[in-house]
């Protein structure tokens, strides 16, 4: 074992003194050829530092040399050097070092070549710790705008440099020039190392290992943990999750329009550079997420809003959506936009979710490819609800968290077919313009994650209030009613049911209300609720009404250029463009039709409106009276979400387990009355620690 030197880099490169570099060391440091060098060992002390005045006229006065000189030194570094050439000549080149305070510039992008910019010098540092597989241990803090690091002194294994010439990587490895110098040597040589340095990070499977995320597993809040403790980088994650998109986007069709990488990188740089300048926007500040196409984007991030719909390709928004603009502001990187049941379902009557004529046909990472005449709801698709895309996109591993709608089942449905916690909170509570929903009664949009943890931070971000009841972690004050899932189920005519599949999932369903009760949940099981068959018959009429004269309009304005103006020239542009936007097996377009000669008025669609959300509100409010309940649970193959839409009440959804026919996931349906978001939330967080892991897709 060798004492080595890390001064030669982690030394400023302002504030301190460095010497000369010499003729041999520069000629060592660009040729290919060499054979490997073994490290230089004691005899080389520590360079005084000078004083603080002396210093910076001496930086001065290098920079000055530094400008004058850099159309030739400059230019041969960066230009006659490649990635491969760098990678070869790194090796340690210093003698011993004791403990000793060292100052680090926080960024290099000064020195950088432009695909390196933005990476601090402690993360380049780290890297050559992991390559040499050292115990350097750092102690940060803030002095200056600078980083202050202990450093202790720590030996290598010679045989790291015999273990990276056999790497899979041509040539070999060697060592770089150990002098450092003044003036415009001295910089370009300290520039270079931490060149060298930031190569690692892609080619050192150790510590590429430990930057990476597990893109199935990790939730946001870990993620974000991460990035506090300095294990990873936005832009290191950002990377992770656009791997995972290329990797399976053509086979599962999540997505509808992903961002630019270029672009969505920069952004994901820029918000590790705040985070380095203590410049935190949120709780989920750097973290990626992934929008349904409903959201609407500026046309500057290069994402396109169509709402799956061909007639609105090309339409150019200058400004992004209400919620959009939140979710900027408080620090998150949009990684794409989600495929969606087209207009969420307002095209055509049965049309199969997670189906547009603008994205295709979104399938289960759980399941795969659609049956042959399957129902809407079977077992095998793609997760039912027009927010398919979204939640097949979490479940992937395309980003841990999305952003999703809901009219009747949309957020719920999906997450629960995906293994997901999500939420659909109240209606009505949030700003959607430059959202698409398809009423403006029913919808809300909410989010679909990994974690309740996650459901719950991103809920924060999009309501604009904190959920941190002293409660939050136990079933105090909880009263929770389960109703029983024989009779709460679908339908036959949207779900088929065989192979023990309901009774699996009845089965399951009365496991985990057993495990609640011993794990504490004060709970009562069975209890009774009316079914919605007992509501106004008024769903359809209601969303015909709000489509054409509410949601459509609203959604046309957010864009300052778009070839439609109305539902009519909707239905004509599909007539004249069936090819592309009236494809079998969906040619037809009935629902738009059926809304754009609806004749209600106003007056009458408000009355239809009061009389529906009136007659649901009382069933539920009678009914957690009566039990003395503040949360109703159905499975989430049920037609709970109707009451919920109809009462405008938060509804959420959390994992239970997968089908032995076909791995499907299935879940829990969870209801509370009007703003009572965070009793659902607390459930979910204790649900977490009781229930099964969720279930991870299997590629």
């Amino acid at each position: 074992m060798w004492e080595l030197d890390l001064s030669h880099f982690l030394k400023p490169l302002r504030y301190q003194k460095v010497a000369s570099i010499g003729d041999d060391a520069f000629d060592d440091m660009t040729s290919n050829s060499s054979p490997p060098g073994l490290p230089l060992v004691n005899g080389q002390k520590s360079v005084k530092r000078k004083s603080a005045m002396y210093a910076l006229c001496h930086l001065f006065l290098s920079c000055l040399c530094l400008i004058f000189s850099i159309s030739f030194l400059f230019f041969k570094y960066y230009h006659d050097l490649s990635d491969d050439t760098c990678l070869r000549q790194l090796s340690a080149p210093s003698p011993a070092l004791e403990a000793v305070e060292l100052e680090l510039v926080t960024f290099n992008d000064t020195f950088q070549p432009d695909e390196y910019s933005g990476y601090p010098s402690a993360t380049s540092e780290k890297a050559w710790a992991a390559l040499w597989d050292c115990d350097l241990q750092t102690i940060y803090q803030v002095d200056e705008a600078m980083l202050i690091q202990k450093v202790g002194a720590f030996s290598v294994p010679l045989e790291s440099l015999a273990g990276l010439n056999k790497s899979s990587m041509t040539g070999d490895f060697r060592l770089v020039g150990s002098g450092t110098g003044a003036g415009v040597g001295g910089l370009l040589e300290g520039a270079h190392q931490i060149h060298c340095l930031n190569l690692l990070l892609a080619h050192i499977p150790s510590f590429r290992a430990e930057m990476t995320v597990n893109v199935l597993t990790t939730n946001a809040v870990d993620l974000q943990q991460l990035l506090e403790e300095k294990k990873t980088t936005s832009a290191y994650t950002v990377e992770d999750y656009l791997a995972q998109i290329h990797r399976y986007e053509s086979a599962l069709h999540a997505l509808i329009s992903p961002a630019p990488k270029n672009q969505v990188l920069e952004i994901a740089k820029a918000r590790d550079e705040e985070r380095q300048k203590g410049q935190i926007r949120g709780p989920f500040h750097g973290i990626p997420i992934i929008l349904k196409d409903s959201f609407v984007t500026a046309s500057e991030l290069g994402m396109s809003t169509t709402a799956g719909s061909y007639a609105f390709i090309g339409a150019k928004a200058s400004k992004n959506g209400a919620i959009t603009q939140r979710l900027i502001d408080a620090g998150m990187v949009i990684l794409g936009k989600a495929n969606m049941t087209e207009f969420a379902g307002m095209k055509m009557t049965m049309m199969m979710p997670g189906w547009s004529a603008h994205g295709g046909q979104t399938l289960s990472p759980y399941v795969g490819k659609i049956k042959d005449n399957e129902k809407i709801l079977g077992h095998s698709p793609a997760p039912g609800g027009s927010s398919t895309g979204s939640a097949v996109a979490v479940a992937a591993g395309f980003s841990p968290l999305a952003m999703a709608t809901e009219t009747i089942g949309s957020i719920v449905t999906p997450s629960t077919r995906a293994g997901l916690y999500a939420l659909k909170p109240t209606t009505g509570v949030q700003d959607i313009t430059g959202l698409y929903t398809m009423t403006e009664f029913f919808d809300s949009p909410g989010p679909m994650a990994k974690s309740a943890a996650d459901v719950r931070v991103l809920s924060e971000i999009l309501l604009g209030r904190l959920f941190t009841s002293p409660q939050l972690g136990s079933w105090e004050g909880l009263s929770v009613g389960f109703l029983d899932p024989s009779i709460w189920s679908l339908s036959l005519d949207l779900c088929t049911q065989f192979e023990g599949t309901a009774e699996q999932m009845v089965d399951e369903y009365e496991e985990t209300v057993s495990a609640l009760r011993s794990g504490g949940c004060p709970l009562k099981y069975p209890i009774h609720c009316k079914d919605p068959s007992v509501l106004p018959t008024t769903i359809l009429p209601i969303a015909y009404w709000d489509f054409r004269n509410l949601c459509i309009p609203r959604f046309i304005r957010s864009f300052d250029e778009c070839s439609v103006t109305s539902v009519a020239d909707i239905i004509e542009f599909n007539e004249k463009n069936s090819d592309k936007a009236l494809p079998a097996p969906f040619v037809e377009q009935n629902d738009l039709e059926g809304a754009m000669i609806a004749t209600e008025e106003k007056e009458q669609i408000d009355e239809l409106k009061q009389d529906l959300r009136t007659a649901a509100r009382a069933i539920l409010d009678e009914l957690f009276n009566k039990e003395e309940i503040n949360i109703l649970v159905a499975p989430g193959d049920s037609p709970l979400c109707v009451h919920a839409s109809a009462a405008g009440y938060p509804i959420a959804t959390v994992p239970i387990g997968q089908l032995r026919y076909n791995g499907r996931p299935f879940g829990l349906c969870l209801l509370a009355r009007a703003n009572e978001e965070e009793t659902l939330l607390r459930f979910m967080a204790v649900y977490e620690k009781v229930a099964k892991p969720r279930p991870i897709p299997k590629f």
